[in-house]
């Protein structure tokens, strides 16, 4: 038995939150009933792929602000930053048999 193999990269929009430090909402409804996802999953059943495996791409997010710093604020320059990482897309990992 022989396979071949291939990917697909669905990407995550966000939008900015309210009320939060990170302020990155995904934007759920491309996920929920996407017709992109699903013309995809599609697709590719009927060109025989199977779907094997999915995982997330995650992208790190730098935050520096020079506002504040030890010296008060505006003073000095040093300020802060912090990162955090959020998901940019998924790897979909596909096999059919030939």
């Amino acid at each position: 038995m022989k396979f071949e193999y291939t990917t697909s990269y669905l990407s995550v929009d966000y939008k900015d939150g309210k009320g939060n430090v990170l302020q990155r909402v995904p934007v759920y409804e491309k996920f929920i009933n996407s017709q992109e996802y699903l013309n995809l999953m599609n697709e590719m059943g009927e060109e025989g792929w199977e779907l094997i495996s999915v995982q997330a791409v995650l992208k790190g997010i730098y935050n520096h602000n020079t506002e504040f710093s030890w010296m008060g604020a505006g003073g000095g320059g040093a300020g802060y930053g912090f990162g955090y990482s959020i998901t940019d897309g998924f790897m979909l990992f596909w096999k059919k048999q030939y």
